[in-house]
């Protein structure tokens, strides 16, 4: 094929990807950074849109909300903030958080947590819930009690209530808000409290308690509902995708298994758990990729109660389809029936927090039963390749870097020690494989002239052609089906390979962690420089995200790609005039090294941690195939890999014994003649 021809070729191929990421921007654009969020000291509480419960009657004062002639809120008038906790750094701080309460709602607006930061320099605690405004609409604030429903009474709003502060210190703080006849007698109270224990660092808990008590203060029985709200503001980490998620903690028999939910099934209160559901919720989180916030219903023993949940909802924030800040879900009690004079009292242990391997596995026995870490191993299965690898390979694979880390102190060292020795696992497959492909493609430039002869006879005789193919392969004692044997080998390690790209991608453990020179953190682009503002590329835009800094792990990753393929074998140069399986060949050679800067790109915004295992990888496959490249020069001078056409009476068969292509021939041409009957 002339010049003239690959280039064109190169130009095809171009159009059409390019034309797929033009496609691709139309249907799937990049959703646009989350909007920043309201200062911390403003209070109003509230929901917007579709998220407001349909039967809820929104307050019409600060202190007293009215609900019909016969009942009322009655709350207090203070709405200062409460700080419980504290965020600062230090051995000495015995608080794992600082937690803002909200009087409004008796809500949470903001938790910050000691230990870990916003960004690498370590200067701000990291915000894991915050309050959001939704277009048009009110504050949302985190675990709200938004709304009770009472029989005889009806349905109040206490997200827009004032709640009375009964008690606070720094660990505890306690609000409590009437429900008033319309007389002015208290006909039922609820009382919150908030307690944020001390915990010691090596604890590993970041545990926050929340006790919400309804009092019946009639001669008559009184039946309650209750709808708390979740937590909101958590962000999105990726910003080509949102990887922020509801998971739902259910027990069956003893077990606890879980169920993931992306917020993009958010809907119009989408029923996540409902009363009829066999399997009961004993636990709801609201994920991103690093960090979790998980609300469990416990007894008073501080047991499981699987029965505190009758329904759970996944809701927006807004019914504005613009608004991608942030979802939320709801928890609604069963009817609590509350004889007169006596309480019901709920309770909710929260963790706030890292999704640790370390601590949901190994060093807190709560969480362990409670099985938290299953819901890092439900988002396993995100992605297009996610099918290829195992769950069991993916732990493998986290328990190894882990423990590498603990041994070198260094999560790039502990990355490049895992990949060599998964390479080094590999070469004998590896190796197989190369010498496979020279031997296949010494195979088919003998056959090459005799295929030829064969297409150019029988060209308009498809059957015949089909045929006789068959025969020269037969005559050669050559397997075609055994060429593709071959192969088998190296789709043997795409298991190990996915394996470990999602236990770098998803292990909360190495965020913030160095490596070396100017790459400061695993998780996020090496980013050598930062620019002012990040800006689109067109077309490439919706794959790698928007650019916001100058990395160079990409660029030298393109350059050990290109490299890399210069060393792989290349078929012979044909004898005369090439075959189409010999052109396409050539083809993919030369848009290789293209397709390698691309790919380079693609990571363009991968996290460092990602792009060292894959350059690493890539220098040890370099040097790999180099070793290899001499290996079989040293068998191609020795004749080790000349084909030679097996002896007649090898190929003889038993009589009326057919090959493996023989048998599909003879079967196709079976299914043609039936064909032809109808």
């Amino acid at each position: 094929m002339d010049n003239k021809g690959n280039t064109r070729s190169l130009l095809v191929a171009m159009l059409v990807f390019l034309g797929w990421l033009m496609i691709a921007n139309v249907f799937w654009p990049a959703k646009p950074p989350p909007p920043s969020t309201q200062p911390t000291g403003q209070t109003t509480e509230g929901v917007a849109g579709q998220d407001q419960p349909s039967t809820t009657r929104p307050a019409s004062g600060p202190t007293e909300a009215a609900t019909g002639a016969a009942f009322s809120v009655r709350g207090g008038t203070s709405a200062v903030p409460v700080v419980l906790g504290s965020a600062d750094a230090g051995p000495s701080n015995p608080f794992r958080m600082a937690v803002t309460v909200e009087p409004r709602g008796a809500a949470v607006s903001d938790v910050r947590l000691n230990g870990h930061y916003e960004t690498v320099r370590k200067e701000e605690p990291y915000q894991i819930v915050r309050p959001v405004e939704p277009p048009g609409g009110r504050m949302v604030h985190s675990f709200s009690t938004e709304q009770i429903h009472l029989e005889p009474g009806g349905d109040f709003d206490l997200g827009a209530a004032v709640w009375n502060i009964v008690e606070q210190n720094q660990e505890r703080v306690v609000l409590s808000v009437d429900i008033v006849s319309g007389a002015g007698e208290a006909v039922a109270r609820l009382v919150k409290t908030y307690e944020l224990p001390r915990l010691p660092a090596n604890s590993l808990r970041n545990d926050l308690k929340v006790e919400l008590q309804v009092d019946n203060l009639t001669a008559a029985p009184l039946t309650a509902i209750v709808t708390q709200r979740g937590p909101v503001g958590m962000r999105r980490v990726d910003a080509r995708l949102d990887d922020r998620a509801v998971y739902v903690g259910r027990e069956s028999g003893g077990i606890i298994e879980v169920e993931r939910h992306g917020i993009e099934e958010a809907g119009a209160g989408r029923a996540l758990v409902t009363g009829d559901d066999p399997a009961r919720p004993v636990w709801v989180a609201f994920s991103d990729k690093y960090f979790t916030v998980i609300m469990t219903p416990v007894g008073s023993n501080g047991a499981l109660d699987s029965g505190a949940v009758r329904e759970v909802k996944l809701v927006k924030l807004s019914s504005d389809s613009s608004f991608h800040d942030d979802a939320s879900f709801r928890m609604v009690s069963p009817p609590l029936t509350i004889a007169p004079g006596q309480a019901h009292v709920q309770r909710l242990e929260n963790y706030l927090g890292p999704k640790s391997k370390v601590a949901f596995v190994r060093e807190v026995p709560e969480y362990a039963r409670r099985n938290y870490y299953a819901q890092v191993t439900a988002s396993y299965n995100q992605g297009c390749c996610a099918f290829l690898t195992f769950d069991w390979l993916i732990d493998l694979m986290i328990g190894m870097l882990n423990w590498f880390h603990r041994w070198f102190g260094n999560y790039g060292i502990a990355i490049m020690i895992l990949v060599l020795i998964v390479r080094t696992l590999l070469h004998p497959l590896t190796k197989k494989v190369q010498v496979n492909m020279v031997r296949m493609q010494k195979q088919m430039a003998f056959l090459a002239p005799k295929l030829a002869e064969v297409k150019k006879r029988y060209e308009n005789d498809r059957a015949k052609l089909q045929q006789e193919t068959m025969k020269v392969y037969a005559d050669a004692g050559i397997n075609p089906a055994g060429q593709l044997l071959n192969m088998v080998p190296m789709f043997l390690q795409m298991p190990i390979w996915i394996a470990l790209y999602t236990s770098l991608n998803i292990n909360g453990d190495m965020r913030h962690h160095p490596f070396a020179l100017w790459i400061r953190d695993l998780t996020a682009p090496d980013a050598i420089v930062q620019f002012a503002s990040s800006f689109n590329i067109p077309l490439l835009g919706s794959i790698i995200g928007p650019i916001s800094s100058l990395n160079i792990l990409p660029f030298l990753l393109s350059a050990a790609f290109v490299l890399q393929q210069k060393l792989m074998p290349k078929p012979p140069k044909p004898e005369g005039e090439p075959t189409p399986a010999q052109i396409q060949a050539e083809q993919m050679q030369k848009m290789m090294p293209i397709m390698s800067v691309l790919f380079g790109l693609f990571l363009y915004n991968a996290p460092s941690g990602l792009t060292v295992y894959i350059l690493t990888s890539t220098i040890i496959g370099t040097i790999e195939q180099a070793r290899i490249r001499a290996h079989i020069k040293r068998d191609e001078a020795a004749g080790k890999l000349d084909f030679k056409p097996a002896a007649p009476e090898a190929r003889k068969r038993k009589p009326g014994q057919l090959s493996f292509f023989e048998k599909l021939q003879k079967a196709a041409e079976e299914a043609q003649r039936q064909r032809g009957k109808r």
